[in-house]
């Protein structure tokens, strides 16, 4: 009950965070000044020392709850998979790149190339955890009509 209970939790602040990485950063780059610009990616980089420990407690738990038999289950952690590799490996370096070319004020083509893959990239990793949260309410609703567990 509890390990289902971090799990749920911990995934959905890593969904809460990749939306709001992605809702600020459009809306910082459409509507605000350079600097509000700067103070964003500033955000969402120091973000990422949540975001991390959020993302492998998702994983770590979901992987304790038991084993992958069950053909939901089996996506479930094909698509954390995803969202930790693309999480850990391209979205915190580009974070901290894109903070660092902004704070230098080098907003520039390279910045916004970097920042389309950014953006590409967090909707995917947001999409495959709306995913995984969808079916993990699904397999929860089964489990209580088949069995009773929580």
């Amino acid at each position: 009950m509890i390990l289902r209970t971090v799990h749920a939790v911990a995934g959905a602040l890593v969904f809460v965070l990749l939306l709001a990485f992605l809702g600020t950063t459009v809306v910082a780059e459409l509507l605000l000044t350079e600097q509000a610009l700067v103070c964003v990616k500033r955000a969402i980089a120091w973000a990422m020392a949540l975001y991390v420990p959020l993302l492998l407690l998702t994983w770590a738990s979901g992987a304790a709850l038991g084993p992958a038999d069950d053909p939901v289950v089996a996506r479930k952690r094909r698509r954390t998979h995803l969202v930790v590799v693309k999480g850990v490996v391209v979205l915190v370096p580009l974070a901290i790149f894109l903070y660092l070319r902004a704070r230098a004020g080098a907003v520039d083509a390279l910045f916004y190339t970097v920042q389309a893959a950014e953006l590409v990239v967090g909707a995917a990793n947001a999409v495959l955890v709306g995913l995984n949260i969808r079916d993990g309410v699904r397999l929860r609703a089964r489990d209580r009509r088949l069995g009773g567990r929580a």
